[in-house]
């Protein structure tokens, strides 16, 4: 069995997502291809680059896969749903309600055009529980929740920075709602001077971002860096990570703030975040999209206080890892039945 991978775009989650099911194919000896529709230069070495729809139909009727994952490019997946005789897996990374919190006439189309993609695929895949039950509601196909793992950290032992510092890791857009954190952390710094952030990010917004920072005059408070910086380093030494995102499915930096056993402050936007803080009770909730509340969680956080209480973030993070790699072998292994996909 060849599994197939179709990723038109690759940022953010997606491309770690893309990895870690690739990495757990293998493992079970599936023969997994990563394959990327796009006429930019290649730049991962671990992808198969197409820059035709012939070429990608040809590839695909010459190697006889079986399975096809589309992460992204919902835009070949008619070509494919009906040239080829694969199954067709879509893989649904972000809330249906999307639209409620980031409504353009351009994401409207995109998701209507999505809905006609999950509405012709074989299966939906979700990544959180709750993303699977509006799934379920709004779309006439089979669903099956696959949810993301990060493994434990090797975390540096650096001493922890001297003033309280904390960390916000993200794509700089819209969706993630940076400006909260740059106005919450405003507040918070008329009360207690000391307090520090750090923003690993790039993205639309960030000379916005930048701009606002300097308006409130707080630049010597914050520091900017970029991806591609050796993350470990700021995430080893902060004291506290920062969610502050609009909608989410499940969202790949708070696995990655458990996996540095960060405690986490987050706002309770729906599916994934909230079946993970709180059902595992790993952070300090503020009030959904509240600057104010956000405020006082930063002046009132103590590090101190919070590394008494006992961290089960390993514990979670493994059983996360065997369910997914269950799933997958579930899936794409034992070749599961559409009925069992609804459960």
């Amino acid at each position: 069995m060849t599994i197939l991978f179709i990723d038109g775009a690759s940022k953010g989650g997606i491309e770690k997502s893309i990895e870690i099911y690739s990495d757990s194919l293998n493992r079970l000896g599936i023969d997994s291809k990563i394959i990327c529709y796009s006429s930019k230069s290649k730049t991962n070495s671990n992808y198969f680059y197409f820059d035709s729809i012939q070429k990608l139909l040809s590839y695909i009727s010459n190697n006889d896969i079986e399975n096809i994952i589309f992460f992204k490019n919902y835009s070949k997946f008619f070509w494919i749903k009906f040239f080829v005789k694969s199954k067709i897996f879509v893989r649904s990374s972000n809330t249906p309600t999307l639209l409620i919190w980031d409504f353009t006439l351009k994401r409207f189309l995109a998701e209507f055009f999505k809905l006609l993609t999950y509405n012709f695929s074989d299966f939906i895949i979700s990544n959180s529980i709750e993303n699977s039950t509006l799934l379920r509601k709004l779309y006439f196909r089979p669903v099956v929740t696959i949810r993301n793992f990060e493994s434990p950290s090797k975390r540096l032992t650096l001493p922890k920075f001297a003033s309280t510092t904390f960390i916000f890791v993200s794509r700089i857009e819209k969706q993630k709602n940076p400006f909260l954190v740059i106005e919450a952390f405003y507040l918070a710094l008329k009360i207690n001077p000391k307090l520090r952030l750090i923003i690993i990010g790039d993205g639309s917004e960030l000379i916005y971002l930048k701009k606002l920072v300097n308006q409130f005059g707080i630049e010597y408070a914050i520091r900017f860096e970029i991806f591609g910086v050796d993350k470990s380093h700021f995430l080893s030494q902060a004291h506290c990570a920062i969610f502050s995102s609009k909608y989410e499915g499940l969202p790949n930096v708070l696995l990655e703030y458990m996996s540095y056993d960060l405690p986490i402050l987050y706002n309770e936007c729906k599916t994934g975040v909230r079946e993970l803080m709180q059902n595992y009770n790993l952070g300090i909730k503020y009030d959904f999209q509240n600057k104010f509340s956000l405020a006082k969680k930063l002046v009132d956080f103590n590090f101190q206080n919070f590394v008494t209480l006992k961290s089960n973030s390993k514990e979670i993070l493994g059983l996360m890892k065997e369910e997914f790699n269950q799933n997958i072998k579930n899936i794409f292994y034992n070749g599961i039945d559409s009925e069992n996909f609804s459960k």
